[in-house]
């Protein structure tokens, strides 16, 4: 038991907002697109960019990706949906009965996970086109100012 409080404190503390005063860049990364291209975080610099965590089997993720495709389709912003783990087998059938046309992007490696400190998911992060991340959601849902 002292186990599980010690990790619930820890993930807590781990996942709190940081102080208003430090700024945090989003880390690059560059990895695999579904269609086999390589993209590169770095190169949508200019624009505002959502980055969300995602899997299948995750239902959460299933309400929030269609919400992203509305979003994308708007040309407001740039959308870019990490997958984890799971092979192009599984992410191709479910991307195309969700309608979904933003980069989906594999990453069967922790690097990045790790760098975003992706605790569940969907693990969703809006970065200003400075590379700046001002909003980190965890589960379902977008900030409101998104849909204004």
């Amino acid at each position: 038991m002292r186990v599980f409080w010690a990790l619930l404190v820890i993930l807590l503390v781990g996942c709190a907002p940081a102080p208003a005063d430090e700024r945090w860049f989003a880390p690059d990364f560059e990895l695999q697109t579904l269609t086999g291209a390589p993209l590169r975080l770095s190169d949508l610099r200019g624009s505002w960019v959502i980055v969300t965590f995602w899997a299948t089997w995750c239902a959460p993720c299933a309400e929030e990706l269609p919400a992203l495709q509305t979003l994308y389709d708007s040309g407001v912003v740039s959308v870019i949906a990490v997958n984890l783990r799971e092979g192009e087998e599984a992410v191709r059938p479910y991307v195309d009965r969700l309608g979904l046309h933003f980069p989906i992007l594999l990453q069967p490696t922790d690097p990045v996970v790790l760098d975003y400190a992706v605790v569940g998911l969907p693990q969703t992060f809006v970065i200003t086109p400075e590379g700046e991340v001002v909003w980190r959601g965890f589960g379902p849902g977008l900030p409101p100012a998104l849909w204004e």
